[in-house]
């Protein structure tokens, strides 16, 4: 948007609008129209640390429309402030997601799945975060944002030893419209657990802050692995591009279960693409069938790339229990 002024302002006489631009002009329906227009044209582009171009796309509706969205918000904030500092409001909205985004339609099957895997276990090349980030994406469907926030850290909240489930959203984060829902934990993801809940719990305890993070890089919590799994993608020789990104673990794995007969309603659930009624507020509900399909996933992966589901790589497995099994587990 500060670019847009700046492009504005650039023409003179010619340009509409600028820095100088008042809330009340940048409320209008001329406004956004001109910045729509604008934007469509300019390229998204990535720069290194030198400040040089280094990858350029054209840009998305959806990206214009985030942009729409942000400076909507920023207006409403100076009408709401106290005093106000402006006595207009956008007359604009962001275009509805499904409207302007693609729909994602590159999905990876078991076969790439253990193949990723068998790539992030792979000794002696410190691909330990990517490991577990692949672990806590097969476990949960979540997002990849929400994968990379799990933590054992008992002020989380989150989840503790012989708990039967995790919750996805930390104490003190307020849930948002993309919520995150509390799981069951499946037996391979309470393993992995259990050895950074006893990892973290090994450490004195001044030393324990700021640790406890599933996805870590040498016990500290990393943002994403972005870098890692387009290294990942280059050496595997798989595509690269918008819909391979990270968020293709969760697009994938949904798919699958729901094509091994998980109901929607559980699916939605265990998804957070449905906030829970009052009374799953009280009686959290199992999934029990997305549970099912992800365990038959998890035996598969254990057959196609043995011993990968391991923190450490051992090429075997030991005995994972059923549902069944795990229910009657004390």
């Amino acid at each position: 948007m500060l670019d847009f002024l700046d492009a504005e302002a650039a023409l003179e006489s010619e340009g509409r609008f600028g820095v100088a631009t008042t809330c009340a002009a940048a409320c209008t329906a001329t406004f956004a129209k001109a910045f729509r227009a604008w934007s469509a044209k300019q390229p998204a582009v990535w720069r290194n640390g030198k400040g040089e171009v280094t990858v350029s796309r054209p840009r998305s509706a959806s990206s214009t429309e985030m942009s729409i969205a942000q400076v909507a918000a920023v207006l409403n904030h100076a009408a709401n402030a106290d005093p106000p500092r402006s006595d207009k409001r956008p007359v604009f909205k962001p275009k509805a997601s499904e409207k302007v985004q693609r729909t994602r339609r590159s999905r990876i099957g078991l076969p790439e799945l253990a193949t990723m895997l068998r790539y992030a276990a792979e000794s002696g090349k410190s691909r330990e975060s990517l490991h577990a980030f692949l672990i806590g994406s097969i476990c949960t469907i979540a997002r990849p944002s929400s994968v990379t926030d799990i933590c054992v850290a008992p002020e989380r909240s989150q989840w503790a030893p012989r708990l039967p489930l995790i919750d996805l959203n930390p104490a003190g984060r307020v849930q948002t419209k993309k919520f995150r829902p509390t799981l069951p934990v499946l037996p391979l993801l309470d393993r992995w657990l259990e050895e950074e809940y006893a990892t973290y719990m090994a450490l004195a305890p001044e030393k324990r802050v700021g640790r406890g993070w599933l996805v870590n890089y040498h016990g500290r919590a990393i943002k994403s692995v972005d870098r890692a799994w387009d290294t990942m993608l280059a050496e595997l020789d798989l595509p690269t591009g918008r819909e391979w990104r990270s968020y293709i673990l969760r697009h994938s794995l949904a798919t699958i279960v729901r094509n091994r007969s998980a109901s929607a309603w559980d699916l939605q659930g265990f998804m957070g693409h449905r906030s829970p009624s009052q009374t799953e507020v009280y009686a959290i509900g199992e999934f029990g069938t997305v549970v099912t399909a992800l365990n038959e996933v998890i035996s598969e992966l254990e057959r196609l790339a043995p011993g990968t589901l391991h923190r450490k790589h051992t090429g075997t497995a030991p005995h994972a229990p059923t549902v069944k099994e795990a229910k009657m587990s004390p």
